[in-house]
This record gives structure tokens, sequence and C-alpha cells, in this order.
């Protein structure tokens, strides 16, 4: 399967609906507009990659992408469908997998993700971090901060610096715009990013009373669209990933990281399950990507929870 842009044509029970461009054209009109800057598509035979049966692959005609994107219809997650098609349609690390709306999107703690049709809800699939060739001993455990970079980094073309909200999520104006959950399993590390793009949930919608309110990039006065910004995201972020685990350390990128921390030197309450949550003060990131904190006069490092303003 060569590198490209393709819409999956074909039905997998249970995981995604099929697409064609007419269908993805009227799930939304930022779609709609990627259909017709990316087109034309031209539909292929059966794909005989797929293990099961096969489908039909809609491909962009013309390409010089350099990794292989797949847009599929309503899913499940698109962290399960990128472990599908790397088994079954032999998915290389880099690749990706958007979904016009999931049903069972999840965030961290397996909370429910609300996905609204405009928005992105993308699977990238990492190669390991230490296994890539000129990288620094360390970085095995970074990879939700170092996703979190790569969405922000990239997000600055518009004008904005979005501050991470430790551990794995993007906020402009204390308002979450991005969500970012890493699973490795089996040597595969999958980086599940939802970006919103034309919607947010209410605070009513939230349900996790625990939750920061949200908001989307058309909000801030952000035009672009979905196939679009992960085309630049997949694409500056592969390289800006590479050079920062060839050229620097973990360490050093920690530090520096820190700069784009949400709330550092303030006060926040901190629940670390839904037994324990306790206030206290921020004061940067440990060596190794914790979230160092400041309670009762005592220094912490803390590895798992959640954060919210006091």
């Amino acid at each position: 399967m060569d590198h490209g842009i393709y819409l999956i044509g074909f039905k997998r029970k249970g995981l995604f609906d099929a697409l064609t461009p007419e269908a993805l054209s009227a799930a939304h009109p930022l779609w709609q507009a990627d259909v017709e800057q990316f087109g034309p598509w031209s539909g292929s035979a059966k794909h005989k990659g797929e293990k099961s049966s096969g489908g039909p692959l809609w491909r962009r005609q013309a390409d010089g992408t350099e990794t292989r994107i797949l847009v599929c219809g309503r899913s499940s997650s698109t962290m399960d469908i990128l472990r599908h098609l790397i088994d079954t349609m032999g998915l290389e690390p880099w690749d990706s997998v958007l979904a016009v709306e999931q049903a069972a999107g999840r965030g961290q703690h397996q909370r429910k993700w609300l996905s609204f049709p405009g928005n992105i809800y993308a699977s990238w699939y990492w190669p390991e971090l230490a296994d890539i060739k000129g990288a620094s001993p360390g970085w095995s455990f970074m990879a939700s901060l170092l996703a979190g970079e790569l969405v922000a980094a990239a997000l600055e073309d518009y004008g904005f610096s979005p501050r991470i909200k430790w551990p794995n999520d993007l906020l402009v104006h204390d308002r979450k715009i991005c969500g970012i959950l890493t699973e490795q399993r089996n040597g595969r590390i999958i980086v599940g990013i939802g970006l919103n793009l034309a919607g947010a949930p209410s605070e009513k919608q939230l349900e996790n009373s625990f939750s920061i309110p949200a908001s989307h990039l058309a909000a801030l006065g952000v035009e672009t669209t979905p196939l679009a910004l992960w085309v630049r995201i997949a694409a500056s972020g592969r390289q800006r990933l590479l050079g920062l685990l060839q050229q620097t350390t973990p360490e050093a990128f920690v530090r520096r990281l820190a700069q784009r921390l949400a709330w550092i030197g303030r006060d926040v309450t901190v629940r670390k399950s839904p037994e324990e949550t306790f206030q206290a003060a921020i004061e940067g990131l440990a060596p190794d990507g914790g979230l160092i904190i400041r309670r009762r006069g005592n220094t912490e490092v803390i590895y798992t929870g959640s954060i919210l303003p006091v």
C-alpha cells in the first residue's frame, strides 16, 4: 500500500463505517472543504492486504504525502481501528487514522470523549522511541508530553501558545481544546489525539464534574479543516519529534516544556483518585516527566491524576 491519503470505503462491524467522498462531504462543511481541497479522488479495487475480505479505498489522486493517512466513517475508537489496520493492512510507524466521529472515544482514566463531526479524532502510530536511530536514552515514558509539545507547536502557527495541562491536555485561555491519550502495547505506541476545531461540549455536557471548560479553534478565529490541519501536524510533528529525540535529552526537553505548563506557581486541586483529592502548588516537571507539587510544605512528584485550578 503506497503512501498517501485514503478514504476507507469498506465497513468493519463494531469498528468503523464505510466512507465515500460524497458521505464525507455530507458529514460537516469542514469535511466538505477537505474533500474539495484534496480532490479529485479515485476509487480502487478491493485492497488485498485486508485479510478478512478486503474492501475498496478512495485515494487522493495528486499526493506527495510521506506516510499513510486513512479516514473512516463513524467509528468506535480510532485507537482500536489503528491497531486493527496495523494487523490487517500492514500500516507502519508514522501512519495514522482519522474518523469523522467516534461512538466510544476515550480519554484519561477511560473517560468518554464527546465526539462532534468537524473535529479531529486521530490515532497516530509511533515507533518505539528507544529504537529511533540516534535517540538518547530515557524517552520511553515521555510519549504523552512529546505529543502535547508537537500539537502545541503546530498550533502556534495560528497566533496563540497553548498551555499543557499536565499530563495530557492542551489549553487556550484556560479552556481545553485538545486531549491526548497514549497507549503502549506489544511494542507499539498509539497516540490518540482529539482536537476541537468546530465544536466542543458545553459545561452541562461534561459528564465528569472534575473537568475543565472546553473551547474550539473556530471560536478562537482559526479557519482550517480537519484533514488539512492533520496533514500539517503529522508532517511537522514527525520531523520535530525526530529532532527532539536525536538532538536533545529528555531532561533538557522537560526543562523547556515547563515553560508551557499551565498554572505553574499556582495552587491547584489534585485528584489522584476518586478517593484522594487535595490542594497543592505546581512547581514544575521532574526530569522523568512527573509533576512536581508542593503540599503542606513538602515537595513531591506525582505521575497520575487530574488537576484543576483552585
